[in-house]
């Protein structure tokens, strides 16, 4: 079904008879929108949907800004400790992620004035450097679209989490859009996606 959707919605676009805002795709039930909204992402086609249009709600996503903060700020240790103690990282190490809440407030409490990342540097050397360090290394050299491709790779999201398919590669084409305005620097979507958080609050706020 998936493949003949991609080849009907590749024939109308090859027709210009339409514009891509101008398609629209009827589907009785997310399960069944998932797949399809996965095809045209991977075609490069923009989607919009009650799946992809808010991505802030999805915690896979929230757990992904996490970690590029963290990568953007060392210093985080409010974002690292949420980027751990999510599904992500639970999904790609079971065994430390079932624990990982226990060590965080034990180092917490023994010693709350070290970084945290040095307890988790000097506690799981082997994750560190294998599934951190590289981040920290490409980060003023990759483009953030490929940095984050990286980690879809490298976290292997794609195979622990397929629901969250959809989401990864709308995030992934936010960051081509605004690499297209000339911010291509992980600094500068870390002041952009704040920044509209904090403008959506201030918006509900107003609302109230």
């Amino acid at each position: 079904v998936t493949e003949r959707f991609s080849t009907i919605v590749g024939e109308i676009r090859r027709s210009g008879a339409f514009r891509d805002r101008d398609i629209a795709v009827l589907v009785r039930t997310k399960s069944e929108a998932e797949p399809l909204i996965s095809a045209l992402l991977e075609a490069g086609i923009p989607v919009n949907s009650d799946s992809t249009v808010d991505l802030r709600n999805n915690p896979a996503i929230q757990e992904l800004v996490s970690l590029l903060r963290f990568i953007n700020d060392s210093d985080d240790d409010l974002s690292f400790a949420g980027f751990i103690t999510g599904s992500l990282f639970r999904g790609r190490f079971p065994q430390e992620g079932s624990s990982i809440l226990s060590w965080l407030m034990d180092k917490r409490i023994s010693d709350p004035s070290l970084p945290l990342y040095h307890s988790f540097r000097n506690d799981y050397p082997q994750i560190w450097t294998d599934y951190f360090v590289p981040f920290f290394a490409y980060a003023g050299y990759l483009p953030l679209y490929d940095l984050v491709t990286l980690f879809f790779t490298r976290w292997a999201v794609f195979d622990q989490a397929p629901d969250n398919r959809p989401f990864f590669l709308r995030f992934a084409e936010l960051i081509t859009e605004r690499e297209g305005t000339g911010e291509n620097r992980l600094q500068d979507f870390v002041d952009f996606w704040n920044g509209d958080s904090r403008q959506r609050g201030k918006a509900s706020q107003e609302k109230e």
